[in-house]
């Protein structure tokens, strides 16, 4: 500083008058990104990234960056960690994925979010895991989320809103029908006699990696898959042998 001094009187001025110049430009700017983020932010620590497809790297980087300073425990993040989460960001072939910020904390892309994940728990939000079980007929079942459903002989005579009403056709040797997590190569019938992949329909339906883990299945005493619980009944073929049901969920 002496040296600068001597070759400028004004450099310490020079300096602070910088200074000051660049807390303004920092202020506006983050007025600008928090008007931006307030229409961004949803609920559970998730930021909509889609629509925005005119906002270039450097705005991207500059509201990643003041999206993570909000959280209660503000976040560090390197340059290169921004980076990353701006090219997944616009990676239109990659639907998902994820940029580690430290050894708890991901960030990750679940197709038109991003959202914050504790990798210790999964994510901010915990969910309890149903076991696999039988399912009697009528009788309710509680499962995940508050949720219930049952299998019964007849429908309900009054329909309250929130019921979920679908007829399923089924044999003897369907039952006992069962309730449990997907599997690899699972697979229901759709409409014309084909069939779709459990995987490639909830893929279909962008339901996040996330909450794929909390998807369960009613399938038969034979391992057909009769239903994506709260998502899609399976096309049943009714013949001489089979009996209606009602598949109601609430």
């Amino acid at each position: 500083m002496p040296q600068l001094k001597e070759e400028n009187p004004l450099a310490i001025k020079h300096m602070v008058d910088y200074s000051k110049q660049l807390i303004k430009m920092i202020t506006v700017s983050n007025h600008y990104i928090d008007n931006l983020l307030s229409g961004m932010v949803g609920d559970k620590h998730e930021l909509d990234i889609t629509n925005f497809n005119d906002f270039d790297d450097s705005l991207w980087t500059l509201l990643i960056q003041r999206w993570l300073e909000q959280f209660p425990k503000s976040v560090a993040v390197s340059n290169d960690q921004l980076t990353q989460i701006v090219r997944l960001i616009n990676n239109p072939l990659k639907a998902q994925g994820e940029v580690d910020l430290n050894s708890q904390i991901t960030v990750a892309k679940r197709y038109g979010k991003l959202v914050i994940l504790n990798k210790s728990k999964k994510s901010f939000s915990t969910y309890q895991k149903n076991v696999d079980f039988m399912v009697p007929l009528n009788r309710w079942n509680q499962i995940e989320g508050g949720r219930s459903f049952g299998v019964f002989t007849h429908a309900p005579d009054n329909i309250t809103p929130g019921i979920k009403i679908h007829e399923l056709l089924l044999t003897e040797a369907d039952f006992p029908l069962i309730y449990r997590h997907p599997k690899p190569g699972d697979r229901f019938e759709i409409e014309n006699g084909g069939h779709q992949k459990v995987a490639r329909f909830l893929i279909n339906q962008k339901i996040t990696t996330d909450d794929r883990k909390r998807i369960q299945l009613l399938v038969s005493n034979t391992d057909n898959v009769l239903a994506v619980l709260g998502y899609r009944v399976a096309k049943s073929s009714g013949n001489q042998d089979t009996n209606k049901y009602y598949l109601i969920e609430k």
